[in-house]
Formats: structure tokens, sequence, C-alpha cells
């Protein structure tokens, strides 16, 4: 089916099958004369590609589809849209906010975006999707993006620019790594949306600032110098995975509040060095792993059942 657009959507594994089964047969009917073809128009995308596979890839993508884009979707389990799988050759590409999730690797045929755009009611953008791609410059992220995954842009190198609209957008540390816009940021605290993202300092002691709420996973990466760390009364959620990266020199953690939610999964569990910590009362949350089985966790001030899930995790605690 083809939309008002000029991109064909396929709704079904079925019909991206037949799809697929077309391109196919006109590809061998007379492969030699198609490779020549695209190398006419297209002799420096071709020169990339390393195996007979990827170059199968490369003709589906532009040569047959040169004058419209494709659009391979599907459905989550609770029913939203996912763009799974989009080719184009265009360098000026939006994505409508029809798709709810873009899946991992679904721009991973495009090697001629420079500028990305999605619409508003885009809800997810899944890791890798459009990584180690020279060609993209800009991005633009909608208010309606709740999360973007590991490496989503990772390794981009010219991208230089990122507009980001949402006040509610969850991170990861490493979503634009690589990037000259992730390298152009300056400071020890890398900070979007109230999310500490990354921490370039070399202090000993860190004192994260007020006003900052979350912790993403790997923020602090392997800085093995981090012997104590501050957190603020303003702090809500340290989501993990891996916050501290592994066998960080941390012995020491202090909470200035009792606000914190959410300790996420494996958040300290790599920090042998960190002998005892003393759980805000405000805790709701307390991921699998969160700590070393070294650590003394000490729950007084917590709920009974935080307590209880202490006592079943860990080895040593104190809970009165």
């Amino acid at each position: 089916m083809i939309s008002n657009n000029g991109c064909v959507i396929l709704e079904d594994n079925a019909s991206m099958l037949e799809y697929v089964k077309y391109l196919s047969s006109r590809l061998y009917r007379d492969v030699t004369a198609e490779i020549e073809d695209i190398k006419a128009s297209n002799e420096k995308r071709l020169a990339d590609v390393k195996t007979g596979l990827l170059l199968r890839e490369r003709i589906i993508g532009n040569y047959f589809l040169k004058s419209e884009d494709v659009a391979f979707f599907g459905e989550s389990f609770d029913g939203k849209a996912v763009l799974k799988k989009y080719l184009t050759v265009k360098k000026n590409v939006v994505i409508s906010g029809e798709f709810k999730i873009i899946e991992r690797f679904c721009f991973s045929l495009c090697e001629s975006i420079e500028n990305l755009k999605f619409d508003e009611g885009v809800e997810q953008i899944e890791e890798s999707v459009l990584i180690h791609k020279d060609s993209l410059k800009s991005l633009e992220l909608p208010k309606s993006l709740k999360y973007v995954g590991s490496k989503a842009f990772g390794d981009c190198v010219n991208l230089e620019s990122v507009s980001i609209s949402g006040t509610r957008t969850e991170f990861t540390n490493n979503a634009f790594v690589g990037s000259k816009w992730s390298d152009s940021l300056k400071g020890d605290f890398i900070v979007f949306n109230n999310q500490l993202i990354e921490y370039r300092g070399r202090k000993r002691h860190v004192i994260i600032p007020e006003g900052i709420k979350e912790i993403v996973g790997g923020a602090f990466g392997n800085n093995k110098r981090i012997e104590r760390i501050t957190f603020p009364h303003s702090m809500v959620n340290i989501r993990g995975l891996f916050s501290f990266g592994e066998y960080s020199a941390l012995s020491e953690v202090e909470f200035l509040g009792e606000g914190l939610r959410l300790i996420g999964i494996d958040a300290f569990s790599f920090c042998p060095m960190l002998k005892e910590i003393v759980l805000p009362s405000g805790l709701k949350t307390l991921g699998g792993g969160a700590f070393g089985q070294s650590t003394v966790i000490n729950c007084k001030k917590c709920s009974k059942r935080i307590k209880n899930q202490v006592k079943k995790q860990y080895q040593h605690y104190i809970v009165e």
C-alpha cells in the first residue's frame, strides 16, 4: 500500500515477504545491468559495500526504491505502531508521529540522511537506530519522546546539531556518543532534562548539584578516581545500569535528602570498596543486584517492604 506521502507501507510479515520476493526477482533477472546502473548514479555508496549481501540490500534500498521511501512496520505487544526498517536515499527525512516506537537498527541501510526529524507522536527510540553514519548532521526530537536508547545515534561523527523539545525524555548516557555535538558539551556535569547523563570531571569527592533529579545508567562510566559521592536533596532516581562502572573506587555515599525513590538494577553492584550505605526513608523501588554482596545495607529508615527485600537479596544488612 502507498500512503499519501509516497511511502510504501507494508502492514504485516506476509506482505513484507511478498514485497521482498518481488524485489529479489527483479534483482536476479539482470543483476549485472542493475549494478552498472547504480554505479553510474551512486558510485560512492557502492564503494562502501563489502559483501554481496550488503550489495543486494543497497540495490533494494537505493536503486529500485530511489524515488520513494519504504517503511516496514508492525505492532508492539500493547498495540503501538513500530517502525522496524526504513529505506531511503533522501537527505532530509521526517518520521511520522504515527510510529510510536522506532526499532533498533531501523536506519541501518540509510547512507544519505543528513537531517532527521521525528514528528510529534514518536515516543520511543531504541538503541542503535542510526549508528556509525557519517552523513547525519542534524537531529530534531519531539516533545512527545519518552526514551532514547543506548547509542541510538552513536558514532555519527558529523552530528553537530540536536534539538530536544521534550522536558521529560529519558536519555541513556551514550545516546549521542562520538558525535561533534556530544564532544562540544562543556563542564564536569552533562545534564539533559534534570538527568545527569555523564560525569566528565576528575574529582575524588563528587558533589552532584542541586536540581539534578536522575542519574542514568553508566553516567560515571569507568571513572576509577571517585571515592566519595554526595547526592542532592533533589535526587529522585538512580536508574543504573552500572551507574558507577566496573570496579569503582567508590567507598562512601551520602544522601542529603530523603526523597530518593528508585535505585536501579546493578547501580552500585561493582563497587567493592563500598562497605556500607544508608538508604533514604523515601525509597520505593530497589532494583535487583543494586549493590555488591560485600556492602552492608542500612535500611533502618525504609519501609517494611524494602527491608524484606534487602533481607532476601543481601547477606549483610541493618534493619533495626
